[in-house]
């Protein structure tokens, strides 16, 4: 028979202190675990995501949201009666709180991070309500005394239905986003207005001009020639020469005089050796209707009694004398030329073709 195998002394030894070694772990953890329930919170952390330069959240808020508001005094109230997901339930319920994580440290101090919403659009409706969007379509009320610099749409229609007004909050945040993302834009377009057939007009800053953007169908394109529009004809003859310009029409703009400005009177041809981006297939300037409340005076041609212009008066001839009739004999008799009238001037169109290149 083989000899039974030994197990070595020093193996049970050290099998035993690690045996010991996890028990006493566990207690000294569970004990540290109960003792911490039964301390009292040593301090508040507050930390916003505020790196942006406007933030309408601040400490103060979140203070009183989750502590004040529910009469919770820190310096009374023990770790393990904190329910921390209660907390982060009721700290979301402010529309500007994105995201809540709070959690007690090992120094005992209640840390408390909060992510804010960024708003992406101010939307003004019909009624005159007022408040912010972000890109999540979430709606966030405006705080008192306090302005987010964005694009401001107007004129929005408080619609009912969820499906039609979450369709136009989409083309509004997306509109909004392609603006707001652009310096350029973000100053000189100062105001968005919603059409009914949920189209936009814009306003700008530079020129006080309504642009004609139509849908959100191709914004990138209607922006760049735009943008051409403003480098190669508002920059050379002036941002005020034209009232109305439309982009709604693919590889074009269509601009409408200022009234009392009447354009150079070139048909059919390029404005000149201009130079810029080839986005602008064409430019065609259309003379704008004359306003209805600028009437025009018309002047009556007056009456002329046939009776009376077709009687001659006749008087008594004076018998000239010899040297006169001879002076009338030898003389030739002048004639003056009937000056022709001006052409009535017609309103002038011009298509400005675009250079080929790259944008």
């Amino acid at each position: 028979m083989s000899e039974k195998k030994k197990i070595s002394s020093k193996k049970v030894l050290r099998f035993s202190i690690g045996a010991m070694l996890v028990i006493v772990f566990m207690v000294a953890l569970i004990a540290a675990s109960n003792r911490q329930d039964t301390d009292t919170i040593k301090g508040l952390e507050v930390s916003l995501n505020d790196d942006k330069e406007f933030s309408f959240l601040q400490r103060e808020d979140i203070e009183t949201l989750l502590l004040r508001n529910r009469n919770i005094d820190l310096k009374k109230t023990s770790i393990g009666k904190l329910d921390l997901r209660l907390m982060e339930s009721v700290a979301k319920t402010n529309p500007w709180v994105e995201k809540a994580e709070i959690f007690v440290d090992n120094r005992a101090i209640l840390k408390v991070n909060i992510t804010q919403r960024v708003p992406v659009a101010r939307l003004f409706d019909v009624n005159g309500g007022s408040c912010y969007m972000d890109s999540s379509l979430h709606i966030m009320p405006v705080g008192i005394g306090y302005a987010y610099p964005l694009p401001v749409f107007t004129s929005v229609p408080v619609l009912k239905n969820d499906e039609l007004r979450n369709a136009l909050n989409s083309k509004i945040v997306y509109l909004g986003e392609r603006i707001g993302n652009d310096s350029f834009w973000r100053a000189q377009i100062t105001q968005i207005e919603v059409q009914p057939d949920q189209t936009f007009v814009m306003s700008t800053l530079f020129g006080d001009q309504k642009v004609l953007f139509g849908d959100t169908t191709d914004v990138a394109n209607k922006l760049s020639n735009l943008l051409a529009f403003y480098k190669n004809i508002s920059s050379k003859i002036g941002w005020d020469k034209y009232q109305i310009l439309d982009v709604r029409f693919k590889g074009q703009v269509v601009a409408s005089p200022s009234v009392g400005w009447v354009p150079p009177r070139i048909a059919d041809t390029a404005m000149g050796d201009l130079e810029g981006p080839p986005v602008i297939a064409n430019v065609e300037v259309v003379k704008p209707v004359t306003p209805v409340t600028n009437q025009v005076t018309k002047v009556e041609k007056p009456t002329v009694n046939k009776e009376i212009a077709q009687k001659k008066v006749i008087s008594k001839p004076v018998a000239p004398s010899k040297t006169t009739l001879q002076a009338k004999a030898g003389a030739k008799e002048k004639t003056t030329a009937k000056p022709k009238g001006d052409k009535e001037t017609k309103s002038p169109k011009y298509i400005y073709q675009g250079k080929k290149g790259n944008h």
